[in-house]
C-alpha cells in the first residue's frame, strides 16, 4: 500500500492519494484514491490523466477498484471508478475544453471490461470496452445526464526484447446533455476521447501505428 500528497505553500491547494494492491496466482486486484483541492492552483500537478488532460476545479475525489484474471494465453479484466469534480472551472482534453461546464459539478461512473490474448508469444492482441455515466449538476435546470460509450481494439508485435510495433483504434459516442446555457437551452454532449481535443458531434474515432523501443 502507498500513500502520499503534495502541498503547495502560501495556497489553498492540496492534493493526496492512496493505493492498495494484491495478487494471488493468476488472480489481482488493485484501488486506488485521490483528492485535489483547488487544483487549478497546482500547475502540472492537475493533470487527470496527461498533460493533454487538465481538470481546474474546487474539489476532484477519484477512487475505484479493477480486477484481472489471467488463464492460458488470455487474460480477462473489469474496472470502476468514480470521479467527483465540483466547482468546475475548466475541463480540457488534448488542449479543447468540454463546453459548458464552467461553474458546475461533474459526478462520472466508469464501468470498464477489458481483455487481452497472446496468438503467439510475440502477438497480442487486446480489447476493451468503457461506458461512462454522467451527472451534471449546479445548472439551475435540475440534474443532467451525458453518457460515454468508447470501443478500443489494437494489436502488439514483438520485434524483439525491447522493440515492438502497435496499432490500435478508438471510437466513441456520446449522448445527453451536459447543462445549459445563459439562455436555458440545453448544450449537446460531445465525445472527447482522452488526449485528444473534445468532437464538435457525439462521435470520434481514432487510429494509431507506432514503433517502441525501450532503452
Amino acid at each position: 500500500m502507498a500513500i502520499s500528497s503534495t502541498v503547495r505553500p502560501g495556497s489553498a491547494c492540496r492534493a493526496w492519494s492512496a493505493g492498495a494492491t494484491y495478487g494471488n496466482g493468476p488472480f489481482n486486484v488493485a484501488a486506488g484514491y485521490l483528492q485535489t483541492n483547488h487544483s487549478g492552483s497546482l500547475g502540472a500537478a492537475n493533470s487527470a490523466a496527461s498533460a493533454d488532460g487538465n481538470i481546474s476545479a474546487r474539489l476532484q475525489r477519484t477512487y475505484g477498484v479493477g480486477a484481472n484474471y489471467a488463464y492460458g494465453p488470455a487474460r480477462a479484466g473489469f474496472v470502476w471508478s468514480h470521479s467527483q469534480i465540483d466547482g468546475l472551472a475548466s475541463l480540457a482534453s488534448g488542449g479543447g475544453a468540454l463546453p459548458g461546464l464552467n461553474g458546475l459539478n461533474l459526478h462520472l461512473d466508469n464501468y470498464e471490461i477489458n481483455g487481452a490474448y497472446n496468438m503467439t508469444p510475440a502477438l497480442a492482441l487486446v480489447g476493451s470496452y468503457t461506458f461512462t455515466d454522467g451527472t451534471v449538476t449546479g445548472t439551475g435546470n435540475g440534474d443532467n445526464s451525458p453518457t460515454w460509450h468508447t470501443f478500443l481494439v489494437g494489436a502488439d508485435y514483438s520485434l524483439g526484447r525491447r522493440t515492438d510495433v502497435y496499432v490500435a483504434g478508438v471510437y466513441q459516442h456520446a449522448s445527453g446533455s451536459l447543462g445549459y446555457n445563459a439562455n436555458g437551452i440545453p448544450i449537446a454532449n460531445v465525445a472527447a476521447i482522452n488526449m485528444l481535443s473534445p468532437s464538435t458531434t457525439d462521435n470520434q474515432f481514432a487510429a494509431t501505428v507506432g514503433l517502441r523501443h525501450r532503452f
